[in-house]
């Protein structure tokens, strides 16, 4: 039972793993490949249990890229705890980089894959309210849709695709909106 334990959480690291980096990636095409300056860390096997302490401010980093690029390499590796202080910290120490719309989108994302998904809507909101003009904004509405179908709230989560797809026709997140609309609709 134990080594199909560990196996199944192997596997659920490896899925977590495999989907932010697709993510990771879909966004990075998106914004032009304004993120290309972000390493992501090797994602280590899992139950690691490495500290890090969060960096608050880098010395010599004044758009915070390197205080960023670390907390999304703690994302990376599956250090979630971590990754969330490292994010709110960066926010708290960086409020007006030009790096802080994806902070919220990767907190948000963070919280979302740790199932937190009051706090991953929080995340995702602030994104509409606090950067209305940031190219993560369809991809914050997609994951808010697909909170509220989540939590059954099928109205709301239908109008958030709906909006994605109308407003933001042609993106990746539009298209993903659409195909969720449609397995909505055969139901």
């Amino acid at each position: 039972i134990e080594q199909q334990e560990y196996v199944l959480e192997s596997m659920k690291q490896r899925q977590r793993n495999l989907y932010l980096d697709m993510d990771r990636r879909i966004n990075n095409v998106e914004a032009g490949g304004r993120n290309k300056g972000v390493v992501a860390a090797p994602v280590p096997p899992p139950n690691t249990t490495a500290k890090v302490t969060p960096p608050v401010v880098v010395a010599g980093d004044t758009d915070g890229q390197e205080a960023y690029s670390k907390a999304f390499a703690l994302l990376k590796e599956g250090q979630y705890k971590q990754s969330i202080e490292s994010f709110e910290a960066f926010k708290k120490s960086y409020p007006n980089s030009k790096y802080a719309d994806n902070a919220q989108y990767w907190l948000g994302e963070t919280y979302k894959v740790n199932r937190n998904n009051k706090a991953a809507r929080d995340a995702f909101q602030k994104i509409l309210s606090n950067y209305p003009d940031s190219p993560k904004v369809p991809d914050a509405m997609l994951k808010l849709g697909y909170l509220e179908l989540e939590q059954n709230n099928i109205a709301l989560g239908r109008k958030y695709l709906v909006d994605v797809s109308t407003r933001y026709p042609g993106t990746t997140a539009a298209n993903l909106a659409d195909e969720r609309l449609k397995l909505l609709d055969k139901k």
